[in-house]
C-alpha cells in the first residue's frame, strides 16, 4: 500500500479497500410504511409488507381484539423497529 498526503478540499474521489466481517442494516421509511397501512383491513397486511423487502419479518397487534383493520389516523399507530445489536 502507498501513501500520498493530499488535501481533502481538492479531493473528488477517495478509493479505499475495507475487509473484515460487516452487517448491513437497512433503514425502513416507517413513515412510509404507517401512511399505508392507515385504515387497510389486516388481511392486506402481508401484501403491503411484500412491498417492503427491507423487513425480515413483522408482527401486528390491533386492538381492541374484535377490530379487523388498522386505524385511520397515523398518531393511533405505533411502529416499533428491532435492529440488530
Amino acid at each position: 500500500l502507498s501513501e500520498q498526503k493530499t488535501s481533502i478540499k481538492d479531493t473528488t474521489t477517495i478509493d479505499f479497500r475495507l475487509t473484515g466481517e460487516a452487517q448491513v442494516v437497512w433503514r425502513v421509511d416507517t413513515d412510509k410504511f404507517k401512511q399505508e397501512i392507515l385504515g387497510k383491513p389486516q388481511k392486506d397486511f402481508e401484501e403491503i409488507l411484500a412491498g417492503y423487502p427491507e423487513i425480515s419479518n413483522a408482527k401486528v397487534t390491533i386492538r381492541p381484539v374484535w377490530k379487523r383493520s388498522f386505524p385511520d389516523k397515523a398518531k393511533d399507530v405505533t411502529i416499533t423497529l428491532n435492529e440488530p445489536n
